[in-house]
């Protein structure tokens, strides 16, 4: 399969493509990206360049209260978009 101007996928500009399949009337379209991952030396490199994921372990909850608010929620989301984390682990007790 060809992608027309294909661009990578990476952390800091997450490029996808769209590809529609249609067989017996049907149809599905989806949205991919072009990204190799890998190890060297140890370390793991997305497109042969050395990344390093940041993340977050969260436990949701609130003093008095099992879980965060919806407000808190959105809070929190916020402060990790703007410490570029690339993934949370939200943990439920």
């Amino acid at each position: 399969m060809d992608v027309p101007k294909p661009r990578l996928w990476s952390l800091e500009d997450p490029q996808l493509h769209t590809v529609t399949v249609k067989i017996f009337g049907a149809s599905v379209t989806e949205r991919f990206g072009l990204r190799r991952w890998g190890v060297d030396q140890g370390r793991l490199t997305l497109n042969g360049e050395k990344v390093k994921l940041r993340g977050w372990n969260h436990h949701t909850q609130s003093p008095g209260k099992s879980c965060d608010p919806v407000t808190s929620i959105f809070a929190i989301l916020y402060t990790v978009y703007m410490l570029y984390t690339v993934f949370v682990l939200v943990l439920f007790w």
